[in-house]
């Protein structure tokens, strides 16, 4: 009998735990702004509009962007709302002051702000509006 109520005190524990956790994650993705899309369509949709921005070129072309528009654009849909990250994630995994530390903070974001006409789909050097955040090359 002790066991059994042992038994239960611990099932009950677990259940509230993970409600308790469910409930965190919910009002966690609540608050970002949703995704249009699913993980699986968001390389085929940067792939799309970085040949749109780069219609001459493919991922073999050193010459443009393309490559790390597709890889920075991915970055950038995957942590759209989250500007810290995008942030950080530009600073350390690019050399700093370097031409793809900028491919990365404007793939992984106003190039994919779909409210940012002057950017949105546009290759870097056509954004004229946009300018490099020196906090994310430091």
């Amino acid at each position: 009998m002790i066991l059994l109520l042992f038994f239960i005190i611990i099932i009950t524990i677990f259940i509230i735990s993970i409600c308790s956790i469910t409930k965190k994650s919910i009002s966690h993705f609540n608050n970002l702004k949703k995704i249009e899309c699913d993980q699986g369509k968001i390389e085929p949709l940067c792939e799309k509009l970085c040949k749109k921005a780069y219609p001459k070129h493919s991922l073999n072309d050193p010459v443009t962007y393309y490559s790390a528009c597709i890889d920075f654009c991915s970055v950038g849909l995957r942590n759209k709302y989250n500007k810290k990250y995008l942030c950080n994630y530009c600073k350390k995994c690019k050399l700093p002051f370097s031409g793809y530390n900028d491919a990365c903070q404007y793939f992984s974001g106003p190039f994919i702000d779909t409210e940012n006409k002057k950017c949105y789909s546009v290759p870097m050097s056509k954004c004229t509006s946009w300018k490099s955040n020196p906090k994310c090359s430091q």
